[in-house]
């Protein structure tokens, strides 16, 4: 009877502690997003910061945070990124984006950035960048969006 009573309980814990731990993985807007391309190569997008921080009291403040989008070669090089960074104030029932910028380069030997720029519009802070890999055979442009919006609450995602 001990040894069943012993392992109910350690099953129970084990599955309190996965329930939690999924639960915290998947509402974590700190973590990051990986996008594997058909070449090797593969786009990483995260948080340059502690995003996923709410604030203490919820109800009014402003924020700043900045979110990147980079690219890597299959080798695990960066060749080139784009990064917004968004302002924004919040007081529990509504936000909004009230500064916006954007960064961008390419430290990539074949890479160069052809155009950055960035918006803002209500909660979101956005900025694109276009970047061009020129080889033998040419070149080929790829263009890369990424966004930071603020909940009411100060909640960036």
């Amino acid at each position: 009877m001990k040894k069943i009573f012993s392992f109910v309980l350690v099953a129970a814990i084990l599955s309190t502690i996965f329930v939690f731990s999924a639960y915290a993985d998947e509402n974590d807007p700190s973590g990051y997003e990986i996008e594997y391309l058909e070449n090797g190569d593969y786009i990483v997008t995260y948080f340059d910061d502690d995003a996923n921080l709410i604030p203490d009291d919820g109800a009014k403040g402003t924020v700043v945070h900045s979110k990147t989008s980079r690219y890597y070669n299959s080798s695990g090089a960066t060749m080139w990124y784009v990064t917004v960074t968004g302002k924004f104030t919040y007081n529990g029932v509504y936000s909004s984006c009230i500064e916006a910028a954007h960064a961008a380069g390419a430290p990539g030997s074949t890479w160069s950035i052809v155009s950055a720029s960035h918006s803002k519009s209500g909660n979101t802070a956005k900025a694109t960048a276009k970047a061009r890999h020129t080889s033998a055979g040419g070149y080929s442009d790829y263009t890369r969006s990424v966004t930071i919006k603020c909940a009411p609450n100060g909640v960036i995602t």
